[in-house]
């Protein structure tokens, strides 16, 4: 399913995103690596990713938050 996926892709579009299309066809083992998991685990992985991705930008912001802080006790 994954390869007819990404083939509509490459004939709709190659052309102007060639250079993308190149990079998949070459590292087409490791990015499918990923949909040899179980439905399961690929969810799981997927929902560590967003909740990884939540605690940067949580993190980003109280960062600042403290920094802001700071400096108006100054």
């Amino acid at each position: 399913m994954a390869l007819d996926a990404f083939n509509e892709f490459k004939s709709k579009w190659s052309a102007k995103y060639h250079l993308v299309v190149k990079s998949w066809e070459n590292n087409w083992t490791n990015l499918t690596t990923f949909l040899a998991y179980p439905l399961e685990i690929r969810k799981l992985i997927y929902t560590t990713n967003i909740i990884e991705s939540f605690n940067a930008s949580l993190r980003k912001y109280t960062k600042n938050k403290k920094s802001s802080q700071l400096m108006m006790q100054h």
